[in-house]
């Protein structure tokens, strides 16, 4: 009986010591990510047009404190505003979720370039409550950036439910007439799009609504910003907390 148990009992011990060393692992790297720096020097939001979809550009550099060099699984990422809602008042906006790809960093500083394909419910939202106090008012927006849950591997640990909060200080820069690299998802062209999917009754409506849709995105503008560690990330991660969280209607998203 002794011997049949003895290994098992091993087998235990050892996977206990696992657990252990992952759970030390984890509160080691949770304040790794505590204490990680985020900027983005060049935040570019680029509407598609009159359509629903959007383009975030974003040039970001991040330093990573400690000594070892972490792999990020692709995570989801929620933003949030803090703006002022029709009272006056100052409040936390959800503005939506967007996901990030996996990435690789080093210790010390990291230039990650990420640039992905969103979709918004309702532009006429974001435009009033976020790009016109910016670049009409001359406005700064506090932008905070969630992450409920990312898989973190370091040293062959897998580390999974990791959080990441940094609240961002952004100012607008310029506004371009850029089309953005994501917003045409296809090579086809768009009297081929509208002729494969109308009818022969339809077609010459559908033309002249898609023409119209196409002379309108030449006129888009895209919206530059750039955002830096807000001086007031540490008070505002536990006052904003208490503020309303509203949720508009324009949700960014992959």
């Amino acid at each position: 009986m002794a011997p049949e148990g003895f290994p098992g009992l091993i087998k235990l011990c050892v996977k206990a010591s696992e657990c252990l060393c992952v759970l030390c692992f984890s509160v080691i790297a949770q304040h790794i990510l505590n204490a990680t720096i985020m900027t983005w020097p060049r935040f570019e939001l680029v509407p598609c047009g009159t359509t629903a979809f959007a383009e975030l550009d974003i040039e970001s550099s991040i330093h990573l404190p400690g000594h070892f060099s972490y792999k990020f699984e692709p995570y989801d990422v929620r933003l949030s505003a803090m703006v002022n809602d029709t009272a006056g008042r100052l409040v936390k906006y959800s503005l939506g979720s967007t996901a990030f790809p996996d990435m690789a960093l080093n210790r010390g500083d990291n230039a990650v370039d990420v640039d992905v394909r969103a979709s918004l419910d309702d532009p006429s939202t974001l435009i009033s409550t976020v790009i016109n106090p910016m670049f009409v008012d001359g406005k700064n927006l506090e932008l905070h950036v969630d992450v409920d849950n990312v898989t973190v591997h370091v040293l062959g640990l897998t580390l999974p439910k990791l959080k990441l909060h940094k609240v961002l200080s952004c100012r607008a820069l310029n506004i371009s007439t850029s089309p953005g690299k994501l917003c045409s998802p296809t090579t086809t062209s768009w009297l081929e799009e509208v002729a494969g999917k109308a009818s022969e009754s339809s077609l010459a409506e559908d033309l002249v609504e898609e023409m119209l849709g196409r002379r309108l995105q030449s006129n888009v503008k895209s919206y530059i910003m750039e955002c830096e560690p807000s001086a007031s990330s540490s008070s505002s991660s536990s006052s904003s907390s208490l503020l309303p969280h509203r949720r508009l209607r324009s949700v960014l998203f992959v």
